[in-house]
């Protein structure tokens, strides 16, 4: 009976560690680098929207990843921080979960989809849209062009509702 005891006791063990690993954020880099992979920026693009705090650090950091076509687009950063409290934008803030599609790309641009689960239980869909720069300030490194909402059954993305890449 002990031995059976210890075989489940380590089989919980080995299930909550893959849990936690699993929800665990990819590694936090506070800049843009050639080394994250596209997943690795929409990851932490949405876990910082997520904790998002009074002082917009979130916000932030979302828009240091943003591309120099974005920021054009989008900034300054007092600009940004208003959109993105703004609707759509807002539902990212605060979520309680998300999901993410699979991941759409080819040597130069990346498109993922992230179902986001709002603190009133609403689901929201967006499309990251992601490119490789190939400027001297940040050469092969993965930034956000647009995150664009989307419907719940929009799949004119190339990505059905289910994540996967159509």
């Amino acid at each position: 009976m002990p031995q059976l005891l210890n075989i489940t006791t380590t089989a919980w063990l080995m299930v909550l560690t893959t849990t936690v690993l699993a929800a665990t954020p990819p590694v936090e880099a506070t800049e843009p680098s050639p080394d994250l992979a596209p997943e690795e920026v929409v990851r932490m693009q949405v876990e910082w929207l997520r904790t998002n705090n009074a002082d917009d650090q979130g916000i932030a950091q979302v828009f240091a990843f943003a591309s120099p076509a974005n920021r054009a687009q989008t900034g300054p950063l007092d600009r940004f921080i208003a959109m993105v409290r703004s609707a759509p934008y807002a539902a990212l803030l605060g979520h309680r979960k998300a999901r993410f599609g699979a991941i759409a790309m080819t040597a130069t641009q990346a498109r993922q989809r992230v179902t986001i689960v709002t603190g009133n239980e609403k689901t929201r869909a967006f499309l990251w849209v992601l490119s490789r720069q190939t400027d001297d300030g940040c050469n092969g490194c993965w930034m956000t062009d647009a995150v664009i909402p989307l419907g719940q059954d929009d799949d004119a993305d190339g990505i059905d509702a289910s994540g996967t890449v159509t």
